[in-house]
């Protein structure tokens, strides 16, 4: 009874606090964003990073003392010009993590302890790593109420509901390491899904159909929808009817792969080792800053990849590289017979990448995604329920051909007859539909499975 009642109390003083704050921990991009609870009638949202939204690159520096024990140095853009200094120097007491939001892995199951790796491949506890995350975005969101906004002179951290976003594929043991991690820094805490947070920013938008113009008037009390949230490290589905009062309720219970805009980039660094042999790759993917710079180049043209072009892309392949295969093979590069019509080198450096050779790099997770909304689609239709439209969102789904090629995957070889919808403000609809369930706890009014609930 005492824990019951200790529970009530902080929900209550949770529903009290005057800031809510929310945060979208993603694989490579992280978003935080608050309101003042006073205000969210007008949505007035505050953005401590950067007026336009932009997002903190998810990588983190710490260093490890004489002691032992670890000490935070930078996040985000910071961490990563920290990183290309002390690359330069050689100092080993520094730690550097990027992309270790899905790297975490048991150590031991007896133990059940998370760690994530370094560059190096060094294992740390990522409890220690996540919670300077969470201690970076507290501290950052502080600073900023306090210069910035007039209401934020007095406040604490006590007055701040901090929203966290996760993924649905994570189960309990997850959900409980993220909780822990974020109460080092965090008094008043709600976990929610990530596709049900970005269901909610969309509930009540008016939206366009991007593949035929078609305008969706906002969801009206019965109808039904399927939300798909597309990141970097993992994909999140969850199906969703509006009732009388505007709240949803579940249909189907959330569910995910672990497979995102990183699975892609994976496709395309397994040709290179094709290409270059693994050997090659290996060793080139030492010079750090390089193959960090080749990844980021990469980055840049899968966003802008499209199904109409018939224009290749061009890599500007590393000097470095490029010596490290004449090294290890005594060859000069060039591009294999097998890859002829995929791809052709000139001027020895400039990698011209077709179309075909892009769209390939797609194929495995346009696939996937497509099956898994198919899935969806097949238990609610059984469940008696019709779907009005199928909404993307997250920052994979912005990708034109990304959108474009589940759209035509469905209707052509699905058969499926409803709008496929870009969420509006699609990167940034996690972090700001967890700010309205912080604001409205019940605006999920029920679900199908307590596994898969949006508070924990």
């Amino acid at each position: 009874m005492g824990g019951e009642e200790s529970k009530l109390k902080e929900k209550k003083k949770a529903e009290t606090c005057k800031v809510i704050a929310s945060i979208d921990f993603g694989t490579r991009y992280t978003g935080y964003a608050f309101m003042f609870r006073s205000k969210a009638s007008n949505v007035e949202i505050y953005k401590p990073q950067r007026t336009d939204m932009k997002r903190e690159h998810t990588c983190i520096m710490l260093i490890k003392k004489s002691t032992g024990k670890f000490e935070f140095v930078s996040f985000g853009t910071k961490a990563m010009d920290k990183f290309i200094e002390m690359e330069k120097e050689g100092n080993d007491d520094f730690f550097f993590f990027r992309l270790f939001k899905t790297d975490i892995m048991l150590a031991k199951e007896k133990e059940k302890s998370l760690f994530v790796k370094d560059y190096q491949g060094r294992e740390v506890d990522a409890q220690v790593v996540f919670s300077y995350v969470y201690g970076f975005v507290q501290s950052k969101t502080l600073d900023f109420l306090k210069k910035s906004v007039k209401e934020g002179e007095r406040l604490q951290d006590d007055d701040i509901l901090w929203v966290i976003t996760i993924p649905a594929t994570w189960g309990l043991m997850y959900r409980d390491f993220i909780r822990k991690a974020a109460e080092k820094s965090y008094h008043n805490i709600e976990i929610v899904l990530e596709p049900e947070a970005a269901s909610m920013y969309i509930r009540n938008k008016p939206m366009v159909c991007s593949f035929n113009g078609k305008k969706i008037e906002p969801f009206k009390n019965g109808q039904c929808y399927i939300l798909v949230d597309i990141g970097a490290g993992t994909t999140d589905i969850c199906t969703h009817k509006v009732l009388p009062d505007g709240n949803l309720i579940e249909i189907c219970s959330s569910s995910g792969i672990n497979e995102g805009g990183e699975q892609v980039n994976k496709t395309f660094f397994n040709e290179l080792k094709t290409l270059f042999t693994e050997e090659v790759m290996d060793k080139f993917k030492h010079e750090n800053m390089r193959f960090y710079k080749l990844e980021k180049e990469f980055e840049d043209i899968k966003h802008k990849f499209k199904t109409d072009t018939d224009n290749a892309f061009v890599l500007i392949l590393d000097e470095k590289l490029l010596n490290i295969f004449h090294e290890t093979t005594g060859r000069k590069f060039e591009i294999p017979s097998t890859f002829s019509e995929k791809l052709e080198l000139k001027n020895s450096d400039h990698m011209h990448m077709k179309p075909k050779f892009m769209a390939s790099l797609f194929d495995h997770i346009i696939s996937t995604i497509s099956s898994k909304i198919c899935e969806q689609i097949c238990e609610t239709e059984n469940a008696g329920h019709t779907i009005s439209c199928i909404i993307l969102s997250g920052g994979l789904s912005e990708s034109d051909y990304v959108y474009e090629s589940i759209s035509k995957t469905l209707t052509d070889s699905s058969g499926v007859k409803v709008p496929i919808i870009l969420s509006p403000n699609a990167r940034n609809a996690v972090v700001e539909g967890a700010l309205q369930m912080g604001h409205n706890p019940k605006g999920i009014a029920g679900r199908r499975s307590p596994y898969t609930y949006g508070f924990y």
